[in-house]
């Protein structure tokens, strides 16, 4: 095994990473720059629509790049030429339970309307919107790349686990403690690795003689705890995570102290009913100011039936619901 051909291919598989997902986040954000009305319901069908093409079209080039990867770094380190598991198909999203991706680039324009509803402006609620935006590429390709992982170590008996391998050359604001504690052990080659937000790590195989991502890794810690104040280099050393289970992610990686309970659970301490009917209240007092404006552009003979249908419906959902919690 030649350490220095694994270290640049670990690099340059998360360098490219980086890259197509940053050009992922960049064509989704404009896919939305067209919206001028946070409640046409046909503008965000049309804007989630197109952003979710290009996160499945992110995610197929985030799979097809791990897949290149996976190739080149198991011929580096079991030697030989490794058996190709193929590039993973990737129609519908890789979530738990979601079929359809504009669904999911949908939720853009659901945080944008509850941002304003909750007192925030215009701007700084698509600024929210679009950073939502952002995560939910970064979450799909990852997806994508991890699946394909999977795959790949699995196609390649040679490969008894792997490691995740850190890049703090990547990391704008710091290594991740929690990327630093959980690239301090080897995983089964059964065990999906566990996603986290804004994370640059990349995986390398294990074999019963090599482990080229232990040695990557303790170089780069040296680094960052030379170079860190020694209060920083000390917390990262602390840092504790737990794995836990999303209810459309998968296994993600978190804090050991985060309380994290999957999709659709409230957490322990959640809002009270009473405040729950405010924010209702708070969002159905906007959406009936739109929709007197929406009236208004239909009087001037403009054609809003689609818009209008769709407010009407969700000041009725919402309605509902208010009532159900006070009954």
């Amino acid at each position: 095994m030649d350490p220095e051909l694994v270290a640049r291919l670990v690099n340059a598989d998360a360098v490219a990473q980086d890259r197509i997902q940053a050009q992922g986040s960049a064509q989704v954000a404009a896919a939305f720059s067209g919206v001028q009305d946070w409640a046409d319901h046909g503008a965000i069908t049309t804007a989630a629509t197109e952003a979710g093409a290009v996160a499945r079209s992110t995610s197929r080039l985030s799979a097809a790049s791990a897949d290149a990867y996976m190739t080149r770094i198991l011929g580096a380190t079991i030697g030989g030429s490794p058996r190709p598991a193929g590039v993973i198909s990737i129609n519908d999203p890789l979530r738990v339970g979601v079929r359809d991706w504009s669904s999911v680039y949908g939720r853009v324009a659901d945080t944008v309307r509850l941002q304003v509803a909750r007192g925030a402006s215009l701007d700084q609620a698509v600024t929210m919107g679009l950073q939502r935006a952002d995560t939910m590429v970064r979450w799909d390709s990852g997806l994508a790349r991890r699946e394909q992982w999977r795959q790949s170590l699995a196609a390649n008996p040679q490969a008894i686990g792997w490691r995740r391998v850190i890049h703090p050359e990547l990391s704008r604001e710091g290594t991740c403690g929690l990327c630093i504690a959980a690239a301090d052990r080897i995983y089964s080659i059964a065990t999906l690795a566990p996603l986290h937000g804004k994370c640059h790590c990349t995986v390398a195989p294990v074999t019963r003689t090599t482990d080229p991502g232990g040695t990557l890794n303790d170089e780069d810690l040296k680094r960052v705890y030379e170079s860190a104040s020694s209060t920083y280099a000390a917390d990262l050393k602390r840092v504790r995570y737990n794995v836990q289970q999303h209810g459309e992610l998968g296994p993600v990686l978190t804090d050991r102290a985060h309380d994290f309970r999957g999709v659709g659970s409230l957490p322990k301490a959640g809002p009270t009913a009473a405040e729950v009917t405010r924010r209702l209240e708070s969002e159905i007092a906007s959406l009936e100011r739109s929709y007197r404006g929406l009236l208004a552009r239909a009087a001037a003979g403009e054609n809003v039936i689609g818009p209008l249908a769709y407010q009407r419906d969700r000041i009725d959902a919402l309605r509902a619901r208010s009532l159900a919690i006070a009954a």
